[in-house]
């Protein structure tokens, strides 16, 4: 197995992790939602901004999520008070006043030109001393060509990534089989795998625009037996006969927290598709 993606700057899906490993596994130990909490020196009052680009159900699914979250944090008596905090509504001053801030969202849902003044807040408290904001956010983080440092300076964990501007050297062209293709961001319709009407999409997206892209051999894809597995867009169970494996990891302050198994019929696998967690032998 190969590390073929990393997601530094969202740390989300924590509830949903937590409450598949009590199912599973029984009470989460460690729970993923404490060890969160130790990222925070200030146990006084946590602030949660959510930013959310979704509408309609996923958006409340999102908000509901959180709100577990900090109800939790409250019956544990990890913090005394958690507020989630709609940043489009809440003065700027307001927010000022939190030691510990949690900003869960992707800040490309923020632009360079616009930068808002509750950002600028949150700022001003990042640079004092005695308050602790998460996750950090570093744009170089944010690229794909943090995969091709990585599996230079880790081959036996990451697989090999190329930055696209190899591509003429390797003979990758639209036709060539056997690579992915991928730009940077989060989303799945930015990965695609040659030989498809969206990989040439993006490869000659990629020419123009060629440091925001990176190229991979496609790995072979590990093919499970059949399965029951949770329909995360229907909210159903559904069954699988031929399914493909992607194994996800959360890593908060430098332990793991918990992994969980996004399935599909297809190649290419979205956390959106069917998840389930796997279960110990």
């Amino acid at each position: 197995p190969r590390i073929i993606e990393i997601n530094f700057q969202w740390v989300d899906g924590i509830q949903a992790l937590e409450a598949f490993k009590n199912v599973i596994l029984g009470p989460a130990k460690p729970r993923p939602t404490e060890q969160l909490s130790q990222v925070f020196r200030e146990k006084n009052k946590l602030g949660i901004i959510l930013l959310n680009s979704a509408s309609g159900s996923r958006e409340q699914g999102e908000l509901r999520s959180l709100q577990i979250m900090a109800d939790q944090f409250i019956s544990r008596n990890i913090f005394p008070q958690v507020e989630i905090i709609n940043p489009e509504i809440v003065r700027p001053d307001y927010i000022a006043k939190f030691r510990s801030i949690y900003v869960d969202g992707d800040p490309k849902m923020i632009t360079a030109s616009d930068v808002p003044d509750w950002l600028v807040a949150v700022y001003e408290q990042a640079k004092s001393s005695n308050c602790n904001i998460f996750p950090y956010w570093n744009p170089k983080l944010d690229k794909k060509s943090i995969l091709v440092e990585a599996s230079e300076r880790w081959p036996d964990v990451f697989a090999k990534t190329y930055n696209f501007t190899s591509a003429n050297e390797l003979n990758v062209t639209t036709e060539t089989p056997n690579w992915v293709i991928k730009g940077d961001g989060f989303s799945s319709m930015q990965v695609a795998i040659s030989q498809t009407q969206l990989f040439e999409n993006i490869y000659n997206d990629a020419v123009q625009f060629p440091n925001e892209y990176v190229l991979q051999p496609k790995l072979k894809s590990v093919q499970i037996e059949p399965i029951w597995a949770y329909d995360t867009s229907s909210n159903k169970p559904v069954y699988l006969e031929r399914p493909n494996c992607k194994l996800n990891v959360w890593i908060i302050d430098s332990k793991v927290v918990g992994t969980m198994a996004s399935l599909s019929d297809e190649d290419i696998i979205s956390d959106k598709d069917f998840n389930t967690v796997p279960i110990p032998c």
